[in-house]
């Protein structure tokens, strides 16, 4: 049903605190904000949306505030991504919701999805730096 209202963020953040500390991944998330941080009680959203379709195909990655996160990006409505520190090295977790591969448009919105995601993953192969 999406998080587009408070009542969504407090059973978030019951299900969040249920796991106790961690990172949940997240998908149709249906946001107004195309790029956010949200502090949700022991826990921060990082997530996108889209404010010209809400009810859409937002992604959001909620990590308890135990994880220290090195950065976040809004890579579009349906990929989110957070760097975490993992000892020495750097580690890029995503969130993405794929859109369907049927028909032509939707091979289309497919083949672009699966670019951006294969070019935000190259930047972040072992031994990159960001």
């Amino acid at each position: 049903m999406g998080l587009a209202n408070k009542k969504r963020l407090r059973e978030l953040e019951e299900e969040g605190n249920n796991c106790k500390h961690g990172i949940l991944l997240l998908q149709e998330t249906w946001r107004p904000t195309e790029a956010e941080c949200t502090p949700i009680g022991n826990w921060t959203l990082y997530g996108t949306g889209s404010n010209t379709n809400p009810r859409g195909t937002g992604t959001g990655i909620m990590v308890h505030n135990s994880v220290a996160i090195k950065s976040w990006h809004h890579i579009s409505p349906r990929i989110t991504a957070v760097g975490i520190q993992y000892d020495r090295r750097h580690n890029m977790l995503f969130s993405a919701y794929a859109p369907v591969h049927n028909g032509r448009q939707g091979g289309h919105r497919a083949t672009i999805f699966y670019e951006k995601l294969a070019e935000k993953y190259k930047g972040h192969e072992p031994g990159a730096t960001y």
